[in-house]
């Protein structure tokens, strides 16, 4: 018997064939049918997909055979790895390479064996896809074509497979990075949100003379300081909110929402600011009737950033004006100002994170470049949308839609 010779490189291929995850692996049907497709084409009653280790063989596909392994020393498929090329021995009773090998003179009594290199796309074989009888045979040179081809899907299964893996590690590490990323952005909210409260409020006793009277100049600084810590606190929840919607973590609340008192609600939230910029809030006709299912305080939130970036956008003495309307199943809310309008260059990316256009109002006042972003974001995550139109000699009107509760209340 004649032991099948260690390749040139033999430490570079088991690096290979490790790399793989393969061995010892349980069965699979890619595999399982490869080799059922080889004992079918040779006509034979045994095949393997067998990968050569160290010091011995192991099936990872096997039909007609029971056993899982053998060693490397009796296999035939450890001269088609040392060799590189097809082997097929017609007879090995006659064959000086096989005659006294374990295998032929003693279960499973190979006689004719067919095998085809596993070679991966680096030129490294790891072992041979082959098929196994009991009696003296020839093969054609088209099953040895079709050999071939299959043994070539194996290798292509083994890429595939290991790919995947790899495919799971990094699907699994972007979680880990994720999660991490998610409680870093919740633990400094927090540490943030704490701090900022007891400014804000200390602050405000000062500003309203609580702890003594002021003189003007005085007053103005922390009339600064206050709205720059306002100012950070919207910028906090907006990247809480910003992680919330990128992880797919933003809770959305699903209960019957009369959205005209959702509005309402937000011109009063930023009646202040309005007032304090000299601009009207300006209802145009009654606010249509309807109910939608969502979240009371997220739909006020949307028209709240849209009211706030109108006013922004507003000179002294414009005004802003608020409708809601009622179509075939859906409730838009506009929100419309006279302002200079939207660039050309920036409107591609206006709904974008951190999304402002240079020289725009939100980025000359207080804005944060998200509140577009998350107000879109919200819109769709109940069933709805937001979209802005140019309003006729100047301005533009922002558009969210939402969809009517089919069994609410109808259009007054």
């Amino acid at each position: 018997m004649l032991e099948p010779a260690i390749p040139i490189g033999e430490d570079a291929r088991l690096c290979e064939l490790a790399a793989y995850g393969i061995l010892d692996t349980p069965p699979e049907k890619e595999f399982d049918a490869l080799a059922q497709l080889a004992a079918h084409i040779l006509d034979v009653p045994i095949a393997l997909v067998s990968l050569v280790d160290a010091d011995r063989q192991w099936f990872k596909a096997r039909v007609g055979l029971s056993a899982t392994q053998t060693p490397r020393a009796i296999s035939f498929c450890g001269h088609a790895v040392a060799s590189g090329a097809a082997v097929v021995v017609s007879d090995a009773h006659v064959d000086v390479r096989f005659a006294d090998n374990p295998a032929v003179v003693g279960a499973p009594f190979v006689r004719f064996y067919a095998g085809m290199p596993l070679r991966t796309p680096s030129g490294q074989v790891l072992g041979a896809l082959c098929g196994i009888d009991h009696v003296r045979r020839d093969v054609t040179p088209r099953q040895l074509e079709m050999l071939a081809m299959l043994a070539d899907q194996v290798v292509n299964q083994l890429e595939l497979r290991s790919r995947n893996r790899q495919l799971e590690r990094d699907i699994e590490a972007r979680k880990v990075v994720q999660d991490m990323q998610a409680e870093f952005v919740a633990t400094v909210s927090h540490e943030l949100r704490t701090p900022l409260t007891s400014i804000r409020g200390a602050l405000g006793l000062i500003a309203n003379g609580v702890t003594g009277e002021i003189s003007k100049s005085t007053k103005e600084f922390i009339d600064i300081a206050l709205d720059s810590s306002e100012r950070l606190g919207r910028l906090v929840d907006d990247i809480l909110d910003v992680e919330r919607l990128r992880t797919g973590r933003l809770h959305l609340a699903e209960n019957p929402v009369v959205v005209a008192d959702a509005v309402n609600a937000a011109v009063a939230q930023t009646q202040g600011m309005a007032d304090a910029r000299g601009v009207r809030i300006e209802s145009t006709g009654a606010f249509a009737a309807g109910e939608v299912i969502g979240d009371f305080d997220r739909i006020v939130q949307v028209v709240t950033n849209l009211l706030s970036n109108a006013i922004k956008a507003s000179s002294r003495g414009e005004g802003v004006s608020v409708m809601l309307t009622s179509d075939a199943g859906a409730l838009r809310v506009a929100v419309s100002d006279r302002g200079p309008g939207i660039p050309l260059a920036f409107r591609g990316r206006i709904f974008g994170r951190f999304a402002q256009a240079d020289g725009s109002p939100t980025r000359a006042a207080d804005g944060t470049g998200l509140g577009l972003y998350i107000s879109r974001s919200i819109a769709r995550n109940i069933g709805g949308d937001i979209f802005f139109e140019d309003v006729d000699g100047g301005g533009t009107t922002f558009v969210f839609t939402l969809p009517k509760r089919p069994d609410g209340p109808q259009d007054a």
